[in-house]
């Protein structure tokens, strides 16, 4: 009787330790701030949240001026891609591969359009 209890206690403490892992949907949520980034752009800042939405913020040079943009919109993770939806009518969509997703570091690669293959580095804030 007692091998019993141990085997269902190791069983329970088995099933709790695979039912706790995150996924990469759950590990996305947050905000984070680009190291590095292949657009050139500056001071972007990402923010995923547990409802699928995001908004991101950054900065572009235009004539000898700085000009904070915008966006908002929804996102999904699945299969190890990241897709954005920024513009919900137009269903405007931008595709990343996962290249690292951390607690601390995210690597995203472009995977489509003209800027495909180009990478963005980014920390958890």
């Amino acid at each position: 009787m007692a091998r019993i209890g141990i085997v269902l206690a190791a069983a329970a403490v088995g099933f709790a330790a695979t039912g706790c892992a995150r996924t990469d949907g759950d590990r996305i949520v947050g905000t984070w701030h680009c190291t590095k980034s292949a657009s050139g752009v500056r001071d972007r800042q990402v923010v995923f949240t547990d409802e699928k939405r995001f908004t991101t913020t950054f900065t572009v040079r235009q004539n000898n001026n700085d000009m904070p943009i915008r966006f908002t919109g929804r996102y999904e993770v699945a299969d190890g891609r990241l897709t954005l939806t920024v513009n919900e009518n137009l269903g405007a969509k931008d595709e990343y591969k996962i290249i690292t997703l951390t607690d601390t570091e995210l690597v995203l690669e472009r995977a489509d359009g003209p800027s495909e293959g180009r990478r963005d580095e980014y920390l958890r804030r």
